[in-house]
């Protein structure tokens, strides 16, 4: 019976599919090819394809979060920005941070990319990227590039779900910049110096300094509180007019404490520190890049008691080194032929693992043609090899297609391969622990194989006169995923002891619709809505996978004047049936911001509000309820 009712489901979203698509299609062909794009702004994403590509070019489905953007929500966070992502779910957390969902992917099947670089960071499936979102400074961030769907063929491991790339501003213009911060989530303030160009120099340095705020929860524990510190310098120099050196240096302190119960306390000592150097240039037909960069991360996390007396200690040394090099070439005006390689070293050292270091190293290819057809046919394969000393080979294939009816409405698709590698955590820890009253014991498994996953979709998207939207149908099939296996060994003697160990067992089966429709009301108002139907499911038993919406629903009001220097946006976000511990929540939060920029734009000041409500849902992690934050930004 629960089969049938799975086939009848999937026909049902299937017919829907297929009649919103015809529906949409119809003004398509109709539509003439002279009229003009109102309201259309010429968006340029460089994460899908590894060149710099229209948004509207590209088969992939993509999002491209401006400064502009940034800006207008009052963002403190990466986190913060991202509210409007479609299909990106990373909402505030508990204890355990931020997750990274894109269309229904588990966190750890998101690749979080800062300039296209990995860094190193927690490594296991509860942690991967759920503090990602904190330790970057937003005011050093100049857009911010979502890919959904596998990259694997371009960015190997971790890229099953999308890929997320912080992209930083680079120097510019001599200026300075002073920013202030305060809410009741956290408050802070930084400085940003640009040299601009100097002779063949040019320099840019920021730094910020945050404190998040104490929350005590009803039970008596709390969220992390305490105090961040951000340091970031860039430069370039420029060799000749068609070659450049580049560099970089990122520090990130982190203190932060919590209460985990009402009598023990976790203390995060977190260093970070990045560096790297790159040659980019162009000649002839040719844009190429080399780079090698090297970052660490660095957690020392005693915990103590009331009386400040230490009950244990945790200890991780997260490395990453990466050489890679990448080249472009346009072989005549209907290829553009991609290629490059890299070489990575992860290391983990740490009390997890029985206090030793380990070590995985990967090298990769990857091959992809920008193949245009003809003026309306655009097609993008894409391979990438992957090896690795602890888990083989891996190809990772992706064919991507945008059909364009005219100017203003265009068909795509793609089908695509991807995979996750097992982390090192996954594959040697070795712990030995107290959770929740019970001795825990954690286990690696290196017989582990990567999980794997095939996907494809197809959409539709289209702009006439004042309206734009968009419709996509995905559909992912996931398998050999890697799970904890638990079993428990009863007193007496007490305490109980909880044994795990990572296993490949699981099999995932997502597919959903996302829906956006807008209109430029005039010229300072745009209404947007917004629709994201999922089917998680386990298809080992057919049940729903757990912290997702079935159905999440965004409407917004969006409003600019450049001009008079205003901008605003007020969005009410739904969602219904999320899963959590066998039980459905439905709820909605109110949320609003408002930015103003005067004296051609050297002062700005912003404030923001989400959850105007106040809604509290313990048990999905909403503990915080309403958060206010302002700022003011001058330029000197």
């Amino acid at each position: 019976m629960r089969q049938k009712l799975r086939q009848i489901s999937k026909r049902k979203i299937t017919a829907l599919t297929l009649a919103a698509l015809g529906l949409f299609a119809l003004p398509a062909l109709a539509a003439e090819a002279e009229d003009e794009d109102v309201g259309v702004t010429r968006e340029v994403v460089v994460t899908a394809t590894r060149t710099e590509q229209e948004v509207k070019e590209t088969p992939s489905s993509v999002q491209v979060i401006t400064r502009q953007e940034i800006e207008t929500l009052g963002a403190q966070t990466v986190r913060d920005a991202l509210a409007l992502a479609v299909g990106v779910d990373a909402k505030r957390g508990g204890m355990a941070g931020k997750s990274a969902r894109i269309r229904g992917m588990s966190t750890n099947h998101t690749l979080i990319l800062v300039d296209g670089r990995r860094m190193a960071s927690e490594d296991t499936s509860a942690l991967t990227n759920v503090y990602e979102f904190e330790r970057i400074n937003l005011d050093n961030v100049e857009r911010i590039e979502i890919v959904r769907g596998p990259g694997s063929s371009l960015y190997g491991s971790e890229a099953m779900g999308g890929v997320i790339n912080i992209i930083t501003r680079r120097p510019e213009k001599a200026e300075s910049s002073l920013r202030f911060e305060g809410g009741n989530h956290a408050y802070g303030g930084g400085l940003r110096v640009d040299s601009g160009t100097v002779g063949r120099w040019a320099l840019t340095f920021d730094t910020y300094f945050q404190r998040v705020r104490d929350k005590k929860l009803e039970d008596g524990t709390s969220l992390p509180k305490g105090p961040s510190e951000f340091y970031n310098l860039k430069g370039t120099y420029s060799i000749n007019d068609n070659n450049k050196i580049d560099f970089f240096y990122e520090k990130t302190n982190e203190h932060l404490s919590s209460w985990t119960t009402t009598t023990y306390k976790n203390i995060n000592e977190i260093r970070r520190d990045s560096f790297g150097l790159a040659w980019r240039g162009q000649g002839g037909k040719s844009d190429y890049e080399l780079r090698a960069y090297y970052n660490r991360l660095d957690k020392d996390m005693p915990q103590v008691d009331a009386s400040g007396a230490r009950v244990g200690y945790d200890l991780a040394k997260f490395t990453t080194w990466v050489v890679e090099g990448r080249d472009s070439i346009q072989l005549n005006d209907a290829h553009r032929l991609t290629f490059g390689g890299e070489y990575r070293s992860s290391a983990y050292y740490g009390t997890r693992l029985g206090s030793v270091e380990r070590e995985i190293k990967y090298q990769a290819a990857y091959l992809q043609d920008e193949w245009l057809l003809n003026e309306k046919l655009l097609l993008i394969p894409s391979l990438r090899y992957d090896h690795s000393d602890r888990f083989g080979g891996n190809l990772s294939p992706k064919l991507g297609l945008t059909y364009k009816f005219n100017d203003d409405h265009r068909l795509k698709t793609s089908f695509g391969r991807g995979f996750r590698a097992p982390t090192i955590s996954e594959l040697y820890m070795d712990w030995q622990g107290t959770m929740g009253g019970m001795q825990t014991f954690m286990y690696g498994n290196p017989d582990l194989k990567p999980e794997k996953s095939t996907t494809w979709e197809i959409s539709l998207e289209a702009e006439k006169n004042d309206y734009f939207g968009k419709i996509a149908y995905f559909h992912n099939n996931v398998r050999d995923l890697i799970n904890m296996d638990y079993y428990m060994v009863p007193p007496p003697p007490p305490p109980p002891k909880l044994y795990a160990n990572y296993v490949n067992v699981g099999k995932a089966r997502i597919e959903g619709l996302e829906f956006e429709l807008g209109k430029n009301l005039n010229k300072q108002f745009t209404v947007k809505v917004s629709h994201v139907y999922l089917d998680a499911i386990d298809k080992g038993d057919g049940s729903r996978l757990e912290g997702r919406s079935r159905n999440s629903s965004t409407l917004q009001l969006r409003y600019n004047d450049a001009r008079r220097g205003w901008s605003a946006v007020l969005w009410n976000d739904w969602f219904h049936d999320y899963l959590m511990t066998d039980e459905n929540y439905s709820y909605s939060t109110l949320n609003f911001s408002v930015n103003k920029k005067w004296r051609d734009g050297k002062y700005s000041a912003w404030f923001a509000v989400e959850n105007l409500t106040d809604k509290k849902i313990n048990d999905i992690s909403m503990y915080e309820g309403r958060v206010w934050r302002l700022g003011l930004n001058i330029t000197l």
